[in-house]
């Protein structure tokens, strides 16, 4: 069991936020498109309670999370979370239907990974925009994000389901609870994941990559 304490912002300018990382933070690993599933059971209990089981896919890894009913404790999102790597080629979602979750959704990500300190920052590409989120230890996240010139009170408390929710209903999208990108989109990103961060073409057409 670990104790996940994150805290996550909008990124508007991306290049200025690789700068920034550059400068002052430790590069972990290569950005890698990210496929994400989320299972429920049928009465969508886990929806209802705010918990997570998730199955994520990257680098031919496939990971397996529970994640417990979240806590907003200023401005920093606090959760159980439990994960296991599954060996490749498992008949995981058999096994999941079996115990009476079904999928419920997908979504997907460009993820780059750094490190600041004992504080592990993710900054991610989705379909409807760019974020940063900081995961350690209160007194670290609160810490190092005077590095990247954000403030604890400008913090998003929404994870991205809901951010994915209000992008939809601002833009007159019809509502779902996926977010995937588009198959020329995908395929880009898949090639060339690191572009998305460093190529102006890529982001200022952003509202196009939703599929």
């Amino acid at each position: 069991m670990y104790l996940e304490q994150e805290m996550k912002f909008q990124v508007r300018d991306l290049k200025v936020m690789h700068t920034l990382l550059k400068e002052k933070a430790k590069m972990l690993e290569e950005p890698f498109f990210e496929e994400n599933t989320l299972y429920d059971t049928i009465e969508k209990d886990l929806l209802r309670q705010r918990k997570i089981i998730r199955l994520r896919k990257y680098n031919n890894k496939r990971i397996l999370t529970l994640k417990g009913t979240p806590l907003i404790l200023n401005n920093i999102k606090i959760c159980e979370e439990n994960e296991v790597e599954l060996m490749f080629g498992s008949d995981y979602v058999k096994i999941l239907e079996k115990l009476g979750y079904f999928k419920l959704s997908s979504y997907e990500k460009v993820r780059w990974l750094w490190k600041k300190d004992d504080v592990l920052i993710c900054f991610d590409f989705l379909p409807f925009g760019c974020f940063i989120e900081f995961e350690g230890s209160i007194e670290g996240i609160l810490s190092v994000i005077k590095d990247y010139n954000f403030l604890a009170e400008n913090a998003l408390s929404e994870n991205y389901h809901s951010l994915n929710a209000n992008f939809r209903e601002k833009n007159n999208l019809p509502a779902d609870r996926s977010f995937i990108f588009s198959k020329p989109c995908r395929e880009m990103l898949r090639a060339n994941p690191k572009a998305v961060f460093l190529e102006e073409k890529y982001y200022t057409m952003q509202e196009m990559f939703l599929g």
